[in-house]
């Protein structure tokens, strides 16, 4: 089967500087939104960020709205800023194609807990820059991941699941 990642593009290289030279980098790519599980992000992520002052999250897409017609970023800028985490975030909307792979070199993980993928091209991509990656058992993702290898698979979407992934390989990163 074809290589749908270009692998000299999207390939590793030396960690890039944009983030603290002891920090840890989680990051995000694609729409933010229910389908693609900001929810469970918004769940997650800010306590595993109050428990570690040196992590860091990034996010390369644009928001999608709840139920309620509230953004899931705003819902995470909210909950960052209540524990003092907002300055580790950082959202890039509009960020061009040809910056992912600079994107995902800056971070040494990326998460997605997306409800439905039938390949899940960000987490190949990632990958192919050398990231783990913490993701959910939907569609073609296991065939993409091995689980325990190139990083974490997490049947279903309950944010403690995902923030024991998000856990685990971050202390295996320090």
């Amino acid at each position: 089967m074809h290589n749908p990642v270009d692998t000299e593009f999207f390939a590793p290289e030396p960690r890039a500087t944009a983030l603290p030279k002891d920090s840890v980098g989680i990051c995000f790519a694609g729409r933010f939104s229910w389908e693609k599980g900001a929810d469970v992000i918004v769940a997650a992520l800010p306590r595993l960020m109050a428990e570690h002052p040196d992590l860091r999250f990034s996010l390369a897409g644009d928001s999608g709205a709840d139920t309620q017609g509230r953004s899931y970023l705003d819902l995470l800028t909210e909950k960052l800023s209540a524990i003092g985490a907002l300055s580790r975030f950082a959202c890039h909307p509009s960020l061009p194609y040809h910056q992912m792979p600079e994107f995902y070199r800056r971070h040494d993980l990326l998460v997605s807990s997306t409800r439905f993928e039938s390949f899940g091209m960000t987490i190949v991509e990632a990958q192919a820059c050398g990231l783990p990656v913490v993701a959910a058992a939907v569609g073609g993702v296991p065939e993409v991941m091995k689980d325990g290898e190139t990083g974490l698979l997490v049947n279903g979407h309950d944010p403690e699941q995902f923030y024991q992934a998000m856990k685990r390989l971050v202390a295996d990163h320090h």
